[in-house]
C-alpha cells in the first residue's frame, strides 16, 4: 500500500506539474477576449457573451444574405459590362480597320492622281517629241518610199527598221571586206618580198611569166616553203660543187701517183658492186693467208732439216753397220725394259689415283659426319642434358613468354600504364612504366596495388593456358584493399567479363565495401560480437 501510495503520489505530482505548465486555456481566453473586443462584446459579463454572440451571428447572417444579393446583382451587371466592352472592342477594331482602309484608299487616290498628272506630262512631252521628230523626219526622209510615213507610221517604222538592218549589215560587210582587203594586201606584200628573195636566189626565174590562177590558200606559208626549199637546194648545190671539185682534185692526185691506171679501168672498177668488192677482197685475203701458211711450212721444214743435219751422229773408229745393229738391238732391249717399268709405274699411278679417289670419298663422308656431329653437339650444348634441365628451362621460357604476352592483354583492360617484359632465356620478369618514359624496373620494386594488378594479370593468363589445364573457377583472397578509384573499377569489370566471355566463375574474398555494390551474388559472413557465432546470408537470397 505504501508503494502504491508513493506511486500514485508521484503520478499526481507529475500530472499537476504538467497541468501547471499547460497554458492552452489562458491562450484560448486571450484569443476569445481579442475576438470579442473586435466584435464589441464585453467579456466581463460572461453570462451575456453567448447571447450577444447569437445576436451578432443573426445580424451577420442577414448582412451576409444582403451582401450575396448585392454580389449577384453586381455579377449580372459585370457580365453586361463585359459584353458591352466586347462590343465596344469589336466596334473599335472595325473602326480601326475602316480607318486603315480609308487611309490606304486615300493614298491610292493620291498615287493615281500623281500618275495621271505624270501621264499627262509624259503625253505632252511625247507629243512635242513626235512633232519635232516628224519635222526632223520630214527633212531627213527623201526619195520615194513604198509606204507613206504620215499615213502608216507603224508599217513605215517596220520598213525603216528593215532598211536600217540592211544598212547595218552592209556596214559590217564593208568592214569585213576592208579587213580582208588589208589582210590580202599584207599577204601580197609578204608574198612579193618572198618572191623577190627567190628571184634574187634564182635569177633565171625572173624571166618566167606568171599565169593568172585562182586564189591559193596559205600562199605566204607556201611561198616560205618554196624559199626554204630553194635555199636548201642552193646549199646542196654548193656542197655538191665543192664535193665535185674535191673529187676531181683527188682523182688528179691518184692519176699522178698511179699513172698506169686509165680512166676506162677506173670506170670498170667503179661498175663493181659492194658485194663484188667484198668477194674479191675475201679472195685476195684468202690467197695471202694461203701464201703465208705455205711460207711458214717451208721455213719450218728448212729449220728441221738444218737441225737434223746438226744432230747427225759421228761414227767412231771400228763402227760399222753391224755394230750399229748390235747397238740398236741393245737399245731396243733397254727400251723394252724401260717400257715394262713404265707400265708398272703407270699401273701404280692408276692404283694411286684410285686410292686418292677413295680417300677423297672417305674424306667427304668424314666431313659430312663431322658436320652432323657438330650440329648435334651444338644442339646438345643448347638443350642437351642428362637430367633434361636445359630443355625444360627453354620450354619453360617459351611458356613464360606466352604467359607474359597473355598477361599483357589482361593488363591493358586493367590499366594502360604498365607492360610486363621477360628477359629471353631467363625467368626474370620486369615492368615498364608508361608514366616514367617506359623505364624498365624489377618486379621486386612493385607497390601493393601494382603487385595485385600484376598478380591478377598473371593469374588470369595462367588460367588460359591450354585446354586441358584451363581453370574454370578462380578464387581471389583479398588484395582489393590496395586499389581505389579507376584501377579498382577496371579490375572489377575485367573479372565480371570473364563469365560472359569464357564461362568462368570468379569468387572474391574481400572486406572492401565498394565491392558490395558491384558483385551480383554474395555470401556474407557476419558476427555481432567476438563471443557470438557467425551468421551466413546469401545476397540475393
Amino acid at each position: 500500500m505504501d508503494a502504491l501510495i508513493k506511486a500514485n503520489t508521484k503520478t499526481y505530482l507529475e500530472d499537476k506539474q504538467i497541468l501547471d505548465q499547460d497554458k492552452s486555456i489562458e491562450k484560448a481566453k486571450l484569443k476569445l477576449s481579442q475576438a470579442c473586443a473586435v466584435c464589441g462584446i464585453d467579456t466581463e459579463k460572461e453570462s451575456s457573451i453567448v447571447h450577444e454572440l447569437e445576436e451578432l451571428g443573426k445580424k451577420t447572417q442577414s448582412t451576409l444574405l444582403h451582401i450575396k444579393e448585392k454580389i449577384e446583382e453586381g455579377e449580372v451587371k459585370d457580365l453586361a459590362i463585359r459584353e458591352l466592352r466586347k462590343t465596344i472592342d469589336l466596334l473599335r477594331n472595325e473602326i480601326e480597320k475602316l480607318t486603315n482602309i480609308t487611309q490606304k484608299e486615300s493614298k491610292r487616290v493620291d498615287e493615281c492622281q500623281n500618275k495621271i498628272h505624270l501621264s499627262k506630262e509624259v503625253i505632252k512631252t511625247k507629243t512635242d517629241d513626235m512633232t519635232k521628230a516628224e519635222e526632223a523626219l520630214a527633212t531627213l526622209i527623201t526619195g520615194v518610199w513604198e509606204i507613206d510615213w504620215r499615213r502608216s507610221p507603224g508599217d513605215f517604222s517596220a520598213l525603216l527598221q528593215t532598211a536600217a538592218g540592211h544598212y547595218v549589215q552592209n556596214i559590217q560587210r564593208r568592214q569585213r571586206l576592208d579587213t580582208d582587203l588589208r589582210e590580202r594586201e599584207k599577204i601580197i606584200s609578204l608574198t612579193n618580198e618572198i618572191a623577190e628573195k627567190i628571184k634574187s636566189l634564182m635569177s633565171k626565174w625572173s624571166e618566167t611569166v606568171g599565169a593568172v590562177t585562182s586564189e591559193l590558200p596559205n600562199i605566204v606559208s607556201k611561198a616560205n616553203d618554196v624559199l626554204t626549199k630553194v635555199t636548201q637546194a642552193l646549199s646542196l648545190k654548193q656542197q655538191a660543187e665543192k664535193s665535185i671539185r674535191e673529187c676531181r682534185r683527188r682523182l688528179e692526185d691518184f692519176y699522178s701517183v698511179h699513172g698506169f691506171i686509165t680512166e676506162k679501168q677506173l670506170t670498170t672498177l667503179n661498175n663493181y658492186t659492194a658485194q663484188d668488192i667484198v668477194r674479191v677482197s675475201e679472195a685476195i685475203s684468202s690467197t695471202r693467208n694461203n701464201e703465208l701458211r705455205q711460207r711458214t711450212l717451208l721455213n719450218a721444214a728448212i729449220s728441221r732439216h738444218e737441225e737434223h743435219l746438226k744432230a747427225k751422229p759421228i761414227f767412231n773408229d771400228g763402227e760399222n753397220a753391224d755394230t750399229l745393229d748390235t747397238h740398236l738391238a741393245e737399245s731396243e732391249r733397254q727400251m723394252a725394259e724401260i717400257n715394262v717399268r713404265k707400265g708398272a709405274i703407270v699401273q701404280e699411278l692408276r692404283t694411286d689415283e684410285a686410292n686418292k679417289q677413295r680417300l677423297g670419298t672417305l674424306i667427304a663422308a668424314a666431313e659430312n659426319k663431322r658436320a652432323d656431329y657438330q650440329r648435334w653437339e651444338r644442339i646438345n650444348q643448347l638443350i642437351g642434358d642428362a637430367s633434361g634441365s636445359k630443355f625444360r628451362k627453354i620450354a619453360q621460357s617459351y611458356v613464360l613468354t606466352s604467359l607474359i604476352y597473355s598477361a599483357n592483354g589482361y593488363m591493358k583492360t586493367l590499366t594502360d600504364r604498365y607492360v610486363l617484359k621477360v628477359t629471353p632465356g631467363t625467368f626474370v620478369i620486369s615492368l615498364e612504366d608508361a608514366y616514367q618514359g617506359y623505364a624498365s624496373r624489377a618486379a621486386s620494386t612493385l607497390s601493393g596495388g601494382e603487385s595485385f594488378l600484376v598478380s591478377l594479370s598473371l593469374a588470369l593468363a595462367l588460367s588460359d593456358i591450354g585446354q586441358q589445364l584451363s581453370v574454370n573457377t578462380l578464387f581471389i583472397d583479398e588484395g582489393f584493399g590496395s586499389l581505389s578509384g579507376e584501377p579498382l573499377q577496371h579490375a572489377i569489370e575485367t573479372l565480371r567479363s570473364l563469365h560472359s566471355r569464357s564461362g568462368r566463375h570468379v569468387g572474391i574474398i574481400s572486406h572492401v565495401e565498394e565491392l558490395q555494390d558491384r558483385i551480383p551474388v554474395q555470401i556474407r559472413v557476419e558476427q555481432e560480437n567476438y563471443h557470438s557465432s557467425s551468421t551466413i546470408s546469401i545476397v540475393p537470397s
